[in-house]
């Protein structure tokens, strides 16, 4: 017989948004706003933090970047989306959001699900250049043309043959939400233009979120 709490459990959820964008576009804030509209979150690279954690290693920024290019040289580009797709199935929960999506291959794998949203953030070089700052002590802070380095790298294309392609994931995303704020201190993230694009992209997707939210503030 059948049961039927583990047959729900492993049911795909109503809906995922994925988030791309370079390093320092705000998909961060942009998930920590979904959140409160009652998505489930979840990083590319939480994969291999878990599967760090049964191997019994330490969870490193060396660590991970060698397991991820190896894991990657034996199973290829898409293998951290159908284990981060395979893991929100498991979990069970109607919304997700998965951050992190850097190439089309990610992509295509997500777009097997029901309801795939793929989200680009966009923001201009100078806010990603302030962010970047402050994301380090003053003394390893980068130089413009690292950071315009660095952001290239992350773009590139399919003949360069970088693991990274998000140039090409901005073209096939859905929606492209714009975060060229830099916020400040004590600002309510809830008042901001940011909030309220990701308002009207719940609306314009038709996402049951946007009810909820509106539910919970009655």
């Amino acid at each position: 017989m059948v049961n039927s709490a583990k047959s729900e459990r492993k049911r795909p959820p109503k809906e995922v948004i994925g988030l791309t964008g370079v390093t320092a576009s705000g998909k961060t804030t942009v998930a920590k706003i979904l959140q409160g509209f009652g998505f489930q979150y979840i990083t590319m690279r939480d994969a291999l933090m878990r599967d760090l954690t049964g191997k019994n290693m330490p969870i490193t920024r060396e660590n991970l970047r060698y397991y991820e290019e190896k894991l990657i040289e034996r199973r290829g580009k898409s293998i951290l989306a159908i284990n981060t797709r395979t893991h929100i199935i498991n979990e069970g929960g109607s919304s997700w959001i998965v951050e992190g999506i850097i190439n089309p291959q990610q992509v295509a794998e997500f777009r097997k699900l029901p309801k795939f949203t793929l989200v680009g953030i966009n923001a201009p070089l100078a806010v990603i250049q302030l962010r970047m700052q402050n994301m380090r002590r003053r003394r390893d802070a980068l130089k413009l043309d690292k950071i315009k380095e660095k952001m290239d790298q992350e773009l590139a294309d399919e003949e360069s043959g970088h693991y990274w392609h998000v140039e090409r994931c901005l073209e096939l995303a859905d929606y492209i939400l714009d975060n060229s704020t830099q916020f400040d201190d004590g600002v309510k993230i809830e008042t901001t233009e940011l909030y309220a694009g990701v308002e009207r992209m719940l609306r314009g997707l038709g996402s049951a979120a946007s009810l909820w939210r509106s539910l919970q503030e009655k």
